[in-house]
């Protein structure tokens, strides 16, 4: 009971103090209240290819960051034409006037000259503000230790890294410093080993191959290369080489088929004719043999049937043909029966034959009266008479043409006391079609107008054909035994020596361009297709190398080569001259109207406003009259000058005409518009430009006319901006005007 009273009181006392409420904040737009100011410094002019490389990047970037509202300004210091102390302070002086009202939240500069330059004058312009900086030398940064409220990307790998990939990490370390981060607690990137992106031409310059890249590396500004248009007659040029290797590799296998073929036959015909001599000679032998046994009958029966059938076996069971023919009967008195497989013709049919009939049979080309003068010769003056082989074609019976090599001897039959011819016949139609091919081919190496050389499996050379001794002047006498090096030119990377050797020793075919060394020690560029040579087990026994004399082409290359960038270079400048103003170097009229159509239609597209500001030098007549026209246009010189220092990197500075300007700013609403023209007539107004002993002052008048509305055109928009600037000039000059409509 005590206990609930106790509750029932504290529940009383409590309901005398209300809880407090927790209300929502209103939402507020954190984006404006985190406006951020950006300066960028440049080191030189405006305009320089590296310069815009770098601030498209950093506009890049920064236009990714959706959460943050950015002003961003570009100043280019052009230090290079003026690098005098006193122009540096007034710079600087001209720096601290412009940004004293503004809050400076991070500052990227570019090398160490500006970084050096911050240091000294930095703390008048923006005190205290973080410092981004790029292509700053790692030498440099070693030499300070200490950076405070400071950091950014040094310069590595000696320009190899791409500039554009180091200004963008520059770009995304400000970003995380707008985000909060502090500037010293970002490490300043002096690593090269982030090396992925790679500019074309700094790795020629630098004679670094791709090859030897990292995995993943990727490589911009790859460079035209002049024989792409000709890769088509470059690649049948190759099939015609590797082809012709190929006829030259069969070649060489046939050669090497035909020797071993043709060795073999020499063997089979040295064998046969010394089997065929020797059973001539046993026949004789057994021939006196039997007569001087003629006294013993039946020894002598016994030995003739002996003889009878090993000479049976003999001559009808071997593939040439044996004969006997009877010189006084011009008769046979024996044919082997191989002469109806060689001929065609039975035996009796060829027995049947006289003397011309079997010379008839013979294709001859030369030699048949040198036959018969020898066999009448011999019939007068009997002796043992020796033909030389003959190797002529004969008819068959069936019309065809075989190719037969004869051997035959005259003596006398001691036993009939006639004259006899006894010889050899057999057929050589193959072998004479292998010579027949062996001649084709190497009359095609000999006559082939690439050089051809074979070497051993060691690389000694055995052979070279007539084109290899025209270009390089040595002959077959010179090189044999010699090695394919007595080329070298030295110039040739032994790299490329070492890759050629391994691939062909693994069996592959190379391909590749030497520069070689003639005779005479003339340079000469050829192009070389080397392929070995496997025998039937398939080992390597020699290696054909097909070359081409390219020097002439090479040379043509490098001239096309230079033509090239010469048209390239020249294209440049006359690109420039044609949208340059050639007093100020600001944009000329001309580029103005063709931009202003691109920038019309762009704002139309993404419905953003387009500012045009149209601008005249107040009283200029009076400047040329009082001080001359070179003082005038040192003056408009000055002002173009100024122009390019005030404006962004995106907006368009041009001479619209005489004394007066134009700028073209895209995603500028009439009230920035306004302020930044009020802003450039103050400064201006203040400048002073130097001429001999004279110090000039001008002022101008400014016309503002925006693009709004999207049925407005470029004339529409250049005439509210010139009534714009004639209302600035009636208004007592000096003064700046934006077209309203009435």
């Amino acid at each position: 009971m005590k206990i609930l009273i106790k509750f029932i009181l504290l529940v009383c006392f409590l309901s005398f103090f209300p809880f407090s409420t927790v209300k929502s904040l209103p939402t507020t737009n954190l984006k404006s209240l985190a406006r951020k100011t950006v300066l960028v410094l440049f080191p030189y002019q405006a305009g320089l290819p590296q310069h815009v490389l770098a601030g498209q990047a950093i506009q890049d970037e920064f236009d990714k960051a959706d959460d943050l509202d950015l002003d961003l300004y570009f100043e280019y210091m052009d230090i290079n034409r003026f690098p005098g102390e006193a122009y540096q302070q007034q710079l600087w002086g001209y720096y601290a006037a412009k940004y004293g009202d503004k809050r400076i939240d991070l500052v990227i500069l570019c090398n160490e000259v500006i970084l050096n330059l911050w240091l000294e004058f930095g703390h008048e312009i923006a005190p205290g503000a973080p410092v981004v900086f790029f292509d700053i030398p790692k030498e440099w940064l070693a030499g300070r230790p200490t950076l405070e409220n400071m950091t950014g990307v040094g310069s590595f790998g000696e320009n190899i890294y791409s500039f554009e990939e180091r200004v963008r990490l520059a770009a995304q370390m400000g970003l995380r410093i707008l985000r909060g981060e502090s500037a010293s607690a970002i490490p300043i990137s002096v690593d090269g080993g982030n090396r992925f992106v790679f500019d074309h031409p700094l790795l020629q310059r630098y004679g670094i191959s791709p090859r030897i890249l990292s995995s993943g590396s990727m490589i911009k500004n790859w460079e035209y290369i002049p024989w792409e248009p000709y890769q088509m007659q470059i690649l049948i040029l190759g099939m015609g080489f590797f082809l012709l290797l190929l006829l030259v590799a069969y070649l060489i296998w046939i050669n090497r088929q035909l020797r071993h073929t043709r060795l073999a036959l020499i063997l089979l015909n040295e064998n046969l004719e010394t089997q065929a001599q020797g059973r001539l000679s046993q026949l004789s032998r057994d021939s006196q043999y039997l007569d001087n046994r003629v006294s013993e009958p039946d020894r002598a029966k016994e030995s003739l049937e002996t003889n009878e059938e090993r000479y049976r076996f003999l001559t009808e069971n071997i593939k040439d043909v044996i004969w006997v023919f009877d010189l006084e009967d011009k008769s046979f008195s024996y044919v082997s029966p191989s002469v109806e497989l060689l001929l065609g013709y039975t035996i009796d049919e060829i027995m049947a034959k006289g003397f011309d009939e079997v010379l008839a049979l013979f294709s001859f080309s030369k030699g048949r009266e040198d036959i018969e003068i020898k066999l009448a010769s011999y019939l007068q003056n009997p002796a043992s008479l020796h033909l030389d082989p003959i190797e002529e074609k004969m008819i068959r019976k069936d019309g065809a043409l075989v190719w037969v090599e004869t051997i035959a001897n005259c003596h006398t039959n001691e036993e009939t006391g006639r004259f006899q011819m006894v010889g050899v016949s057999r057929e050589i139609t193959a072998r004479k079609q292998i010579e027949a091919t062996l001649r084709k081919l190497s009359r095609a190496v000999e006559q082939s107008a690439s050089a051809i050389m074979v070497t051993n499996k060691e690389g000694i050379i055995e052979f070279v054909n007539p084109a290899f001794e025209h270009t390089t002047g040595y002959n077959q006498q010179e090189v044999a035994g010699q090695k394919p090096s007595i080329l070298k030119s030295g110039l040739t990377s032994s790299e490329t020596y070492k890759n050629l050797w391994e691939t062909i020793s693994q069996g592959q075919v190379w391909r590749g361009e030497l520069l070689n060394r003639k005779k005479n020690k003339d340079l000469y560029w050829e192009y070389v297709v080397i392929s070995p040579v496997r025998d039937t087990d398939g080992q390597i026994t020699d290696y054909v190398a097909v070359k081409d004399d390219i020097t002439a082409r090479k040379q043509a290359e490098a001239t096309m080569k230079q033509y090239t960038q010469s048209l390239e270079e020249l294209k440049e400048r006359l690109h420039e001259q044609a949208i340059r103003d050639p007093l100020t170097g600001v944009f000329n009229r001309r580029f103005m109207m063709e931009s202003l159509e691109r920038e019309v239609e762009r704002a139309n597209r993404e419905m953003y406003p387009l500012s045009l500001v149209m601008m005249d030098i107040d009283h200029f007549k009076s400047v040329n009259d009082v001080y001359g026209h070179l003082a005038g246009d040192q003056v408009l010189k000055d002002l173009a000058r100024f122009l390019e220092f005030e404006t962004r990197k995106s907006d368009i500075v041009c001479r619209y005409g005489g004394e007066e300007f134009v700028v073209l700013m895209p995603k500028i609403s009439a009230v920035d518009a306004r302020r930044r023209a009020e802003s450039w007539r103050a400064e201006f107004q203040v400048f002073k430009t130097a001429y001999g002993d004279s110090l000039i002052s001008v002022t101008i008048s400014m016309g503002i006319a925006v693009k709004e509305d999207p049925t407005l055109t470029c004339d529409g928009l250049i005439s509210r901006a010139d009534l714009a600037l004639y209302s600035a000039k009636q208004a007592g000059r000096n003064n700046t005007v934006v077209w309203q409509e009435k």
